[in-house]
């Protein structure tokens, strides 16, 4: 596209849109992978207190409210009374969330749905996104966390991701104390589950 434009081919504004989407592309793969090598390295130094875990799931259930709206899928909370605060960084767990519901919403089809739930478990919250989409393919739940790793090696990379975000997620859950989880949900669709330490 640049070639075209530079050799007077076409006019820049005819492929302004299409490299402006690219860019973006890219400079989110640079900065997830940025976020990955900071995670390996271990020099993030989380500052983590005690927070309620509503707000985290309001937060993040908002960010993707229209765009579920929009695809026709519905987005519910359901978060147990009386939960006890749990110790994070509010900003990374908020960033687990929005990769997860970025994947349910990306493989949950219209008149689909999406539960984001906590709950008290042994000690822990626990956090899950479950919805009624593809599900897991087979043999993918222990690999599905490893970096570049995709359901479907054939879709469009540019608007499917890099297949960075559940590896970003295992890592900043698991600096938490916490761990991170798939399993195929009853009745189908994917759950993914992880634990946050109670404050």
């Amino acid at each position: 596209m640049l070639e075209a434009i530079e050799d007077g081919v076409v006019e820049a504004e005819h492929y302004l849109p299409a490299m402006r989407q690219q860019v973006h592309a890219l400079r989110v793969l640079i900065d997830d992978l940025f976020e990955l090598a900071q995670i390996d390295a271990d020099v993030t130094a989380f500052e983590t207190y005690g927070v309620p875990v509503g707000p985290l799931v309001e937060s993040s259930v908002e960010a993707f409210a229209a765009e579920a709206s929009a695809r026709g899928i519905a987005l519910r909370r359901r978060i147990e009374a009386g939960l006890p605060d749990v110790e994070v960084a509010p900003e990374k767990i908020e960033r687990v969330l929005r990769n997860l519901l970025a994947n349910a919403v990306r493989h949950t089809p219209p008149e689909g749905s999406i539960v984001v739930g906590a709950k008290r478990v042994n000690g822990t919250v626990l956090v899950a996104v479950e919805d009624t989409g593809d599900g897991i393919p087979s043999g993918a739940a222990r690999t599905m966390f490893d970096r570049f790793w995709r359901a479907d090696q054939a879709r469009d990379r540019s608007r499917e991701g890099a297949g960075l975000g559940l590896a970003i997620a295992k890592g900043l859950v698991e600096r938490h104390g916490g761990r991170i989880w798939a399993e195929e949900r009853e009745g189908g669709g994917a759950r993914i589950a992880f634990t946050l330490p109670v404050a």
